[in-house]
């Protein structure tokens, strides 16, 4: 990790430390910092399909599921044939009109 954020701190637009660093934020649920590493690889393009299937996935973990059904239109836009992104695509704008309320479940 050391190694990765002094390659950040050289490079600011270091695309590979910056996903290896909010991959590893992911990874240990740390998912607000993840989501800002992955956020600043894209504002440097080309942006990788895994950084917008991460940063996707965050997105939606935490209700955003505009974000996410935005991440997921890129991945399908630039490859219509990726399977997962359309059924995450699916998913994500299924949860924009989603409803859930706690008191009728109970």
């Amino acid at each position: 990790m050391r190694h990765l954020e002094r390659a950040v701190e050289l490079d600011p637009g270091h695309t590979g430390a910056l996903f290896q660093l909010g991959h590893a934020n992911d990874l240990s649920g740390n998912d607000d910092e993840a989501i800002g590493f992955y956020e600043r690889c894209m504002t440097h393009p080309p942006v990788h399909v895994g950084v917008l299937m991460n940063l996707g996935v965050l997105y939606e973990d935490n209700d955003k599921y505009d974000k996410a059904v935005d991440c997921f239109r890129k991945i399908h836009h630039a490859d219509p044939l990726n399977e997962q992104a359309r059924l995450f695509l699916k998913d994500a704008e299924a949860s924009l009109t989603m409803y859930y309320n706690p008191i009728r479940t109970r």
